[in-house]
């Protein structure tokens, strides 16, 4: 029977999550001209694939 753990997030996918935090509180000039910044893009990217690993590997929250 497995156990569930419970295992805390890499520190890229913390820095994901940071950003997305900032840029929901202030927005940045590239956001202004683009609608949507990059790095927001990447963050939620990295996010995604981060929830796809940790559900293949039975991961809990």
């Amino acid at each position: 029977m497995m156990v569930p753990v419970h295992r805390e997030a890499p520190f890229p996918v913390l820095l994901a999550w940071a950003c997305l935090d900032r840029h929901h509180h202030k927005r940045c000039s590239r956001c202004a001209e683009a609608d949507l910044c990059p790095a927001v893009g990447e963050a939620r990217a990295r996010i995604k694939e981060w929830r796809k690993a940790r559900a293949l590997l039975g991961w809990t929250r």
